[in-house]
């Protein structure tokens, strides 16, 4: 929690509900992060509401897994991990390649939800990516269309409702 004071954190301790963090300390790149990070809560409290509710955060990925590469969180549904990746800005193909790479070759994720904040572009669904793992959407159409969103890729497409 960003905005949480120190008065705050030790009445979530107290209660057994900080999830054994420390409090979270303003870095210097707060600023640049802040709106990706923001967009995630609400992309989980949105999932959490369609009934996706078993979450891990970036936070407690790198914190208590250990992680080398983390995604922007994991949710688990059915005891499958699927791997959470919102990007508010479109990267270059170089950047999508080493994600897909590594996304490809760590098989501890089931799915890989591609979650794209500045909307879909042909290039990327036609980059080579394992079609099986690899699901691709907006934010703004999970917010707008919930469980009813479409997830696609190069070869498929199947709507959120499929997996709640």
């Amino acid at each position: 929690m960003y905005f949480l004071s120190a008065s705050g954190h030790k009445e979530l301790q107290s209660r057994g509900l900080d999830s054994g963090l420390v409090l979270y300390q303003k870095t210097d790149d707060f600023d640049r992060y802040s709106d990706h990070d923001l967009k995630v809560l609400s992309l989980r409290i949105l999932l959490g509401d369609l009934g996706l509710g078993e979450w891990r955060s970036e936070r407690l990925l790198k914190e208590k897994d250990g992680l080398n590469r983390i995604p922007d969180g994991v949710l688990n549904v059915r005891g499958l991990k699927i791997a959470i990746e919102l990007d508010n800005f479109l990267k270059d193909q170089t950047r999508y390649r080493e994600t897909f790479g590594y996304y490809g070759e760590n098989t501890g994720y089931a799915l890989l939800f591609m979650v794209m904040n500045t909307g879909l572009k042909n290039w990327l669904l036609g980059m080579n990516y394992d079609v099986k793992r690899v699901w691709f959407t907006t934010y703004n159409d999970l917010f707008k269309f919930k469980g009813q969103t479409l997830f696609e890729n190069k070869s498929a497409s199947f709507h959120l409702n499929r997996i709640l």
